[in-house]
């Protein structure tokens, strides 16, 4: 079995290793019943009464993570576990689970940085395998442009290449994704979006993935897919380096923290109190949530402090204030077990397994997954196969972190391969300009989805609190558009699916 496909062998329900293909199960007095897709499963007419758990961990992480869904009784099988029948009950065991392959590694960062280049070109070269015409997402960023400065090394015809691009400016970066595709000289096409563009699709989308799921970014990754699949039927993607390597700002973490905290008691707590004087805009709502973060997390460690930042929903206090009592679960500890099972003193380390564990599985690759398969297309990860997971994480966090240096020994390997420009950009994601379209374009929708009698109707949210939020955000008072994201995606999914 290959590290991305789910196989049925010896009657055994199976799911590949990573998560990167779902699978969905539930048992009652008919047997075991399994499918790609709820609504496949929901063929067998399973009863569809939300999950505390599902709800809250959408809520909170803006995704459910295995092995819950929406439903209440209704699973995820968990990545790199199988399903056999004993005795008439299903029962979940585990093949394959991350934290028994790593193994700390004694390799020099000379060493280290040798391997992953010659283990990523050979990835590379093995996704690219294939009879059917073969691409590349190509964003601007560093994972993206190493993938396809590899694949243009491993081909002999130039390699077609996509990207997205907004036509609200701040939100674009379509500009790094011309200056790769210029240096290795593919046919690059690239598609300006805006809110005429997502009008068309906009339910089709958040509906394709059966239960809510709220990271936006499923709308330009929609997108790309359809520009794609107009060309080729496979793409390469840069995804899952972040996680591997070290390439999100909260893997800064505790670097900004030893910083902060070196300030004087009173002069923090004057800077704590002016963020709310910056003004908000597109450009500045960034960086007031990057200090929030900090100042938040800065009596956290380990755990707490990943959670922290995983809640990119809402926090646990105002998920609390946001549910009504019947609909709160405590889902802290579900994260948490996650996060136990790699046990390591260094902390980069563990949070980066969580991710891969959690982040992963629950968010980042069902949203290029789902929106792929929309457009019958099949995309493919090189830094994705086992020996790539394994041989990241048995490296020490000093070698991915340095300073505040992000995925040091990536653009240390590569360096010579990229242009030295693409290395001086920030990360920024396939940012949606949500917070903007809901002050104006999708205003009317977010005001009836979240009307005071709807909510209270349903009896799941505190339609004061939510009115509150709305409120902020469309007087410009903060943004709070994540939150407002989710809500709205759980309105849209809960009208189709539980009041039709």
């Amino acid at each position: 079995m290959n590290d991305f496909t789910n196989i049925d062998f010896d009657g055994k329900i199976v799911r590949d290793k990573f998560g990167v293909k779902p699978l969905y199960y539930f048992q009652d007095e008919n047997g075991l019943h399994s499918a790609l897709t709820l609504r496949e499963l929901s063929k067998h007419n399973f009863p569809k009464t939300i999950s505390k758990e599902g709800l809250n961990l959408f809520l909170s992480l803006s995704y459910i993570p295995e092995p819950y869904t929406i439903y209440e009784n209704v699973f995820k099988l968990p990545a790199g576990h199988y399903i056999e029948i004993k005795n008439d009950n299903a029962v979940v065991k585990p093949y394959y689970q991350l934290e028994n392959h790593i193994t700390p590694s004694s390799l020099t960062f000379e060493q280290a940085k040798d391997q992953l280049r010659q283990k990523l070109s050979e990835s590379v070269k093995t996704c690219m395998d294939s009879d059917v015409p073969v691409g590349a997402f190509l964003s601007g960023g560093i994972d993206s442009s190493i993938v396809v400065g590899l694949m243009a090394q491993h081909s002999k015809d130039p390699i077609q290449t996509f990207s997205i691009g907004f036509k609200e400016k701040e939100y674009d970066e379509s500009d790094r994704a011309k200056l790769v595709a210029e240096t290795f000289k593919t046919n690059h096409t690239a598609h300006y979006l805006d809110y005429a563009d997502v009008l068309d699709v906009f339910d089709d989308i958040i509906d394709f993935f059966d239960e809510p799921f709220g990271d936006s970014s499923a709308i330009p990754s929609y997108y790309v897919a359809k520009l794609a699949s107009e060309n080729v039927k496979i793409v390469l993607t840069g995804d899952c380096a972040d996680e591997l390597f070290g390439g999100y700002e909260k893997y800064l973490n505790e670097y900004y923290i030893k910083k902060y905290l070196r300030i004087p008691k009173p002069i923090r707590y004057l800077f704590e109190k002016s963020i709310c004087l910056i003004p908000r805009t597109s450009k500045t709502n960034s960086l007031i949530r990057k200090i929030k973060k900090v100042v938040t997390n800065a009596s956290f460690s380990g755990f707490d402090a990943t959670y922290s930042y995983m809640c990119m929903g809402c926090s646990d206090e105002v998920r609390k204030q946001l549910l009504t009592p019947d609909f709160y679960a405590n889902v802290k500890p579900i994260v948490e077990k996650t996060y136990n099972r790699f046990n390591s003193s260094d902390s980069l380390n563990r949070a980066m397994f969580n991710d891969i564990i959690t982040v992963l599985e629950g968010d980042m690759l069902p949203k290029v997954e789902r929106t792929c398969r929309m457009n019958a297309l099949e995309a493919r990860s090189p830094f994705l196969s086992a020996d790539m997971v394994e041989f990241a994480m048995s490296l020490p966090s000093a070698y991915k972190i340095n300073g505040k240096q992000k995925k040091y020994i990536v653009k240390e390997a590569f360096k010579d391969l990229l242009p030295k420009k693409i290395f001086s950009f920030g990360k920024r994601g396939f940012r949606v300009p949500i917070d903007h379209w809901f002050r104006k374009e999708l205003k009317q929708d977010l005001q009836n989805l979240l009307h005071p009698e709807k909510i209270k109707k349903q009896g799941i949210l505190n339609a004061d609190v939510v009115s509150n939020f709305v409120e902020q955000h469309l007087n410009g008072y903060t943004d709070n558009s994540a939150l407002l994201w989710n809500l709205f995606v759980f309105q849209k999914w809960y009208t189709k699916h539980i009041t039709e």
